[in-house]
């Protein structure tokens, strides 16, 4: 009994650290072409990540992105991914 919950457990804490790992290496990107602008994303950017270039069109600072997913579930145009 106790080698099978132990063998879970570590079961357990490989998968996790499997995914927080894919999670940190999200980097979310902006299409140019579907941005139109809203501010949106900049809006709900809890790192302040996001402005926008001579032509209204939003960018995103990578180092400064905590890939939260925020401006992704905001953009009306789909124009984060």
């Amino acid at each position: 009994m106790k080698r099978s919950l132990l063998l879970l457990l570590c079961l357990a804490m490989l998968l996790a650290m499997t995914a927080c790992k894919s999670l940190s290496d999200t980097e979310y990107h902006i299409d140019k072409s579907a941005c139109n602008g809203c501010t949106n994303c900049s809006a709900v950017c809890p790192s302040d990540a996001i402005y926008f270039d001579s032509n209204g069109k939003a960018v995103i600072d990578q180092s400064k992105c905590t890939k939260c997913g925020d401006c992704v579930a905001v953009c009306p145009q789909n124009a984060i991914y």
